[in-house]
């Protein structure tokens, strides 16, 4: 068996396991995050309430996407990519930019530019996103965005983020941070830790991958619920689907 089944192999494993042998978080389970959020602040109650209906789907959206123009010219399959954002989360993500006057986002964790895309559809300015570059189709993703939304400014920093994030020198500062990179407790703090000299001034964070439904979000929970320990951010809400979930901070100066 060659090298290229065996990861294909180990992928469907992964499917199975992702789809079928999971249970969502109970509803009646709480983290450090639910327990001390504002849960009745004004942008709860907006982001709770539907104010934004759209029926339109990430997937609809991407019918030219890097998955779709991946999939055509070298035969990838979208079970095969790393983790990426799905349809409720750029639901909500919309109902936050309804709200909220974000313009310019910084993120860890570009892979295959499903976020990059939704923060440019949703009127971004300026996507600036830090990865690892652990996939082929990485760079070939950020070039469709590039085309696809000409007048956004994307900058993709390839290292790892425990590198280049403190690393970085910009003039710009971001309305919002999306942490979704590495997904140990060490590499996710440091994510959330120096993105804040890059954000403004109480800036909201969102924590991708936060909760306890499946193992991929110990790392991030963890970090997360450090950082509120440490005064580093100020819980806003938690949001979860069946197959993903997240958290809204807020830095806290």
């Amino acid at each position: 068996m060659n090298s290229s089944s065996t990861v294909k192999i180990a992928h469907l494993l992964y499917l199975f396991y992702y789809v079928f042998m999971i249970e969502p978080a109970s509803k009646n389970k709480t983290t450090s995050a639910q327990e001390g959020m504002a849960g009745s602040s004004r942008l709860h109650r907006k982001l709770k309430s539907g104010m934004v209906a759209s029926h339109r789907t990430i997937d609809m959206l991407f019918d030219d996407s890097p998955i779709q123009e991946m999939s055509r010219r070298h035969g990838l399959k979208t079970f095969f990519m790393e983790g990426y954002m799905d349809s409720a989360q750029y639901e909500w993500i919309e109902k936050l930019f309804a709200v909220e006057s974000i313009s310019k986002v910084v993120q860890t964790g570009f892979n295959a530019g499903h976020s990059a895309f939704a923060f440019a559809n949703l009127g971004s300015d300026t996507v600036t996103s830090f990865d690892i570059n652990h996939h082929p189709y990485v760079r070939p993703a950020h070039e469709y965005l590039i085309k696809r939304f000409p007048a956004t400014n994307f900058s993709l920093i390839l290292g790892d983020s425990l590198e280049t994030v403190p690393a970085h020198k910009d003039e710009v500062l971001y309305d919002i941070a999306f942490i979704d990179g590495g997904h140990s407790q060490s590499v996710a703090y440091s994510d959330l830790f120096t993105m804040r000299r890059l954000v403004k001034d109480k800036s909201y964070v969102i924590m991708d991958d936060y909760g306890d439904s499946f193992p991929w979000q110990v790392g991030p929970t963890l970090a997360y619920d450090q950082a509120i320990s440490d005064g580093l951010i100020k819980p806003m809400c938690v949001e979860h689907t069946k197959k993903s979930s997240w958290a809204l901070g807020q830095y806290d100066d």
